[in-house]
């Protein structure tokens, strides 16, 4: 039962109640565990996806409204409005943040099919530059100009200084150990280099060029000899590489031998099949 305010002055319902007591210690430190708390959160997602200050500003409101509103640590009708004002923009943040993330991840798959798509077209135009032999290496892609060594780093990696600095270090370094370099920095696998001139019916099925890590765990980036790309579950990789070694036995070469990123998945595969 409330307490009847003792004057229109009053403007805390609770402010004359025999019974009412401040918050304590428990309170505040509640209040500031969920802020604290709400602020971790934001910097572990800050990692994976970048935020935007402003809605991590909107955000970081909404806790504090909650346990406000919760708490009582304001009185009456200052409470009320700031709770809700607290709360509103904490809200308004949520949704910024959820507009920006969906931009923020299509553009991130927009970039990681347009890589592995370069791969493969570059190495279509290197191989009409030579008789119809598609590249040893990726190194080779590199040194004949038609592959920009910055494409070989995907948004969902870390950036590596060799490819920013790719002509100094292809002065001064031997081209095995380059090569060595290039394979272990670059985020994308080359799958061609026995290709030689590519009918065009198989083309759409011979990988050229794959993803060295999948995607947020889900898929994988793969590019085609027609240089199509697109992702693939990795309860989809048994069935591309079927098509794959199928189109590489029309063209007189042997299966491809699959990297450990499509290995695992075909591993996997068995594994289910067997049970």
């Amino acid at each position: 039962m409330l307490c009847a305010r003792k004057s229109r002055y009053d403007t805390h319902p609770t402010a004359h109640c025999a019974n009412f007591k401040s918050p304590g210690p428990a309170t505040y430190l509640f209040t500031l565990g969920v802020t604290f708390a709400t602020s971790a959160a934001l910097l572990f997602f800050y990692r994976i996806q970048p935020i935007d200050k402003t809605a991590i500003a909107l955000i970081f409101l909404l806790p504090v409204g909650l346990s406000a509103t919760f708490w009582g640590l304001i009185p009456g009708i200052l409470a009320a409005a700031a709770s809700f004002l607290a709360i509103a923009l904490g809200m308004l943040g949520t949704l910024l943040y959820t507009r920006q993330a969906v931009q923020s991840r299509q553009a991130r798959e927009t970039l990681e099919l347009g890589n592995v798509r370069a791969v493969a077209a570059a190495a279509e135009t290197y191989a009409a530059q030579h008789e119809g032999a598609y590249p040893p290496d990726l190194l080779a892609l590199l040194e004949d100009g038609q592959l920009p060594p910055q494409a070989l780093q995907s948004p969902y990696g870390r950036r590596d200084p060799l490819f920013d600095d790719f002509p100094q270090a292809h002065a001064v370094t031997p081209r095995q150990a380059l090569l060595t370099s290039v394979e272990t920095a670059s985020d994308y696998l080359y799958l061609a280099a026995d290709l030689k001139t590519v009918p065009p019916p198989l083309a759409g099925d011979i990988l050229v060029a794959v993803s060295s890590n999948t995607v947020l765990r889900v898929s994988l980036a793969v590019a085609f000899a027609d240089h199509h790309a697109r992702f693939i579950t990795l309860e989809e990789v048994p069935k591309v590489m079927t098509d794959c070694n199928a189109a590489r036995a029309k063209m007189g070469l042997g299966p491809v031998r699959p990297p450990s990123i499509l290995q695992a998945a075909l591993d996997e595969g068995k594994a289910e099949t067997k049970k």
